[in-house]
């Protein structure tokens, strides 16, 4: 039986990925992150092989719930980009990877910039020769404000982020991904 910590909530749901055995995806809510609970024995640092020789991109992967997966994409025995407009953040995350013997790199992206996606993908397939995995999770919550007090550019951003994103990644993902005999895209979404 895991243990959990009562201070966290963790939400476990299993993805069937085609071609893919299941792989656990962790989303944990607070500020400390997938990794230190991993280092105090509550998730676990053991890597399996299920995923082994494929290669996943998690936008929003250095922080947060993008950080949880991509934590345990990698334990899954998953190559592993990181790819966050937080650099800092995103090296963490592959610094945390490599310490427990996987393959990660981080990649500085806004997935706002079309352009910009193209590249992180096309890097992706450049350094581990192929694309199997892809977990949109890149996304803000925009103006804490009352929809008559919303300013019209708060909107667009996140509308640019969180949808648009969602599209330039997906449209450069499927292409790697077709080239790659298959995959699966995981898209997260909040409201």
């Amino acid at each position: 039986m895991e243990r959990h910590p009562p201070e966290f909530t963790i939400i476990r749901t299993i993805a069937q990925l085609k071609e893919i055995k299941a792989c656990d995806f962790f989303a944990v809510e607070e500020t400390r992150t997938a990794n230190k609970l991993c280092s105090q024995g509550y998730l676990g640092v053991k890597m399996t092989s299920s995923l082994s020789g494929k290669v996943a991109f998690v936008t929003g992967g250095g922080s947060g719930i993008g950080e949880a997966c991509s934590i345990s994409l990698a334990k899954e025995g998953a190559n592993v980009v990181v790819a966050d407009r937080d650099l800092v953040g995103g090296q963490r995350v592959v610094n945390a990877i490599v310490g427990f013997g996987g393959k990660a790199l981080a990649l500085d992206l806004d997935v706002a910039n079309d352009d910009a996606v193209e590249k992180a993908i096309a890097d992706t397939v450049n350094k581990f020769g192929r694309l199997d995995i892809a977990v949109n999770n890149a996304g803000i919550g925009g103006d804490q404000a009352p929809t008559g007090d919303q300013s019209v550019a708060g909107w667009r951003k996140v509308l640019s982020i969180n949808l648009d994103g969602v599209f330039y990644c997906m449209r450069h993902e499927l292409g790697a991904m077709k080239k790659s005999g298959g995959g699966s895209i995981v898209n997260m979404a909040s409201i």
